[in-house]
């Protein structure tokens, strides 16, 4: 069975009117703690405008954000998704077109929400690790559980505690290091930045 879209939990959206000024909606992005807004006339989306799109299109050019309408620097008919449709391909449409952001509509085209790709890859992250997590222990307790028993105690602690040592090595190899490790190393490798663009 496809994992839809609406499991993914899109963020509640922040609609506004395309006539507020860019300072309003800055002020009302910061008070609800989002960073992009939908703007819609009549309740049909007309656009979005990120944090981004501020930066870009509004401070950048040395204009002013009080004067400034959002209908004049948002982005123009976003890229949407349906509720229903398959999550993978949705994640993979903002990939491709390094979309930060992605409204999500019902089957009637109301406005349900949006899905911010930084918290999609987060909880991708979380569910892959716990899935390894899961594997690892998995694999410790099969091949644990197939080695030959002694009847001496003794002998059987020694002989699985050397078997463990030697399999956690072995599952390191293979499951290790974990990904929020990787995200977070500083030992002096290069480090790539990945821009995406203020949609």
């Amino acid at each position: 069975m496809k994992r839809t879209v609406s499991a993914l939990r899109p963020k509640a959206a922040l609609v506004i009117d395309p006539f507020c000024t860019v300072c309003e909606a800055a002020k009302k992005c910061s008070k609800a703690h989002v960073d992009a807004v939908l703007i819609c006339d009549d309740g049909k989306l007309m656009g979005i405008l990120t944090d981004t799109d501020v930066l870009a299109r509004v401070i950048a050019k040395g204009l002013d954000p009080k004067e400034v309408k959002v209908c004049d620097v948002m982005t123009r008919e976003p890229t949407c998704v349906r509720s229903g449709e398959d999550a993978v391909e949705a994640l993979c449409t903002m990939v491709s077109h390094a979309f930060r952001h992605l409204p999500v509509l019902d089957d009637n085209g109301r406005i349900i929400g949006v899905l911010d790709i930084t918290k999609c890859l987060y909880d991708a992250i979380a569910r892959l690790e716990r899935y390894v997590s899961d594997a690892s222990a998995s694999l410790s307790r099969s091949v644990l559980a197939a080695l030959p028993q002694t009847h001496a105690h003794t002998q059987a602690h020694a002989q699985q505690a050397h078997a463990r040592q030697m399999l956690d090595a072995l599952v390191s190899k293979l499951f290790a290091p974990p990904i929020a490790q990787v995200l977070s190393s500083r030992d002096g490798a290069d480090r790539h930045a990945f821009s995406l663009r203020g949609d």
